[in-house]
């Protein structure tokens, strides 16, 4: 019975000193943390977080500084999660810094990692009363996620692929295509060794193609010498065209003159009659108004003058008497 007791009391006392030492563990840790203060902030994530958990380590470029409080889905936007950290106080977050998700080395522990954060920046600060949020972008380790299962699909796609591909009738042909490549190479190498004689040949080609230059420059120096004797005639015959040319030209320049004088002459004939017309314009708007119609009526009386004139010139043509003494005719004689 005393034996039971003693066990007893030493697992009682037991468990009472391990609380102890667990309640003074947490209280160490705890005044600790109290002592070197904390910063909360929060990233909105817009793709995926596998692997990331709270508790997981937070690394601000590649220092460890605190860790994640929470995580949950954004109740302003389902398509975003909303992660919580928490920072040692004295942590200068900068307003341009950023935030991602990162692999633990060869564990695959996910983790938040904060990059960027210029010198001239100011501190990040909280807005309307909520965490400051700090920004963030798609991380390799998200990108990975998303683009995995296409890449497996293309995998799978690609090996059914290859499997169609290799059945016995390709694989015969691609043992075929080897034949033929083989065959060629040796073909190649047995051009090759015919190379040299072919080179050789090219060498005696080239010295004819040299002889045949040489030959058209003597034929070139001579044509050139022809062509210089041309020129010359030619040339001598220019000067030639080039004298009456020169007299034509004269002749052109002086007929050129008489006629620009002519033009001088007309020129100021025009402006004259303009000069008449406008010192003149009244009267012969007055002539044209009223006396041209009295010069039409003194057309019209000299006609009827001329016509009587005439009538008088034939009586006295036909019987001068008669008309300077009248007729021997007087009256009409009654029977």
């Amino acid at each position: 019975m005393e034996t039971r007791a003693s066990y007893l009391l030493v697992g009682v006392f037991t468990l009472f000193l391990m609380g102890c030492l667990f309640a003074f563990t947490v209280w160490l840790a705890k005044s600790g943390f109290e002592e070197a203060g904390s910063s909360r902030y929060q990233i909105l994530f817009t793709g995926s977080v596998a692997g990331l958990q709270e508790g997981s380590p937070v690394r601000y470029r590649g220092i460890a500084l605190g860790t994640v409080r929470d995580i949950r889905l954004d109740p302003k936007n389902i398509g975003r999660v909303r992660v919580v950290i928490e920072v040692a106080a004295n942590t200068p977050i900068k307003e341009d810094a950023v935030a991602y998700l990162a692999l633990e080395g060869l564990s695959g522990a996910v983790y938040v990692e904060i990059s960027g954060g210029t010198q001239e920046s100011a501190l990040l600060k909280a807005e309307d009363g909520d965490l400051p949020i700090i920004q963030s972008r798609p991380s390799s380790l998200a990108a990975l996620v998303e683009t995995t299962p296409e890449l497996l699909n293309r995998l799978v796609g690609l090996s059914g692929q290859l499997t169609g591909f290799l059945t016995a009738q390709n694989q015969a042909e691609v043992s075929r295509i080897l034949v033929n490549v083989r065959t060629m190479t040796d073909h190649l190498a047995r051009a090759a060794a015919g190379a040299e004689g072919t080179v050789a040949e090219l060498g005696a080609t080239l010295g004819m193609v040299n002889g045949l230059v040489l030959d058209l420059r003597d034929h070139a120096g001579r044509l050139t010498d022809g062509a210089d004797a041309t020129l010359g005639q030619a040339r001598a015959t220019l000067g030639g065209v080039g004298k009456d040319a020169g007299r034509v030209t004269a002749d052109v320049s002086r007929v050129t003159g008489e006629l620009r004088t002519l033009a001088a002459s007309l020129n100021r004939a025009t402006l004259e009659a303009e000069a008449l017309v406008k010192e003149n314009r009244e009267p012969i708007a007055d002539f044209t108004g009223t006396g041209l119609y009295e010069f039409t009526l003194l057309i019209a009386e000299l006609r009827g003058l001329v016509n009587n004139l005439g009538r008088v010139t034939t009586r006295l043509e036909r019987d001068p008497g008669d008309f300077l003494f009248g007729g021997t005719r007087q009256g009409v004689s009654v029977e």
